[in-house]
């Protein structure tokens, strides 16, 4: 995957997130170090948000608070959505 840091980004996720629960067939893009055009596949935001989510769910078990929960159920929502 390119650009995987950029893609890890959990403002350009959310972007990509929205973008595909609203454009369904589209590709979504964003300017990155290398292409003003960096494409966003969906599957590869399917891979990044289950990380994400696992992320969550690791300092949920630690540190649980209320705003780790929300995110949480957000992503777990809209990764739901995305199928």
């Amino acid at each position: 995957m390119k650009c995987e840091a950029a893609k890890n980004n959990p403002l350009i996720m959310d972007q990509a997130i929205q973008f595909y629960l609203e454009n369904p067939k589209g590709i979504f893009t964003f300017m990155s170090l290398w292409n003003d055009n960096e494409p966003y596949s969906k599957q590869e935001l399917k891979i990044c948000l289950n990380s994400r989510i696992n992320k969550l769910k690791a300092l949920f078990s630690v540190l649980p608070t209320i705003g780790t929960e929300l995110s949480l159920k957000r992503l777990l929502s809209q990764k739901e959505q995305l199928q």
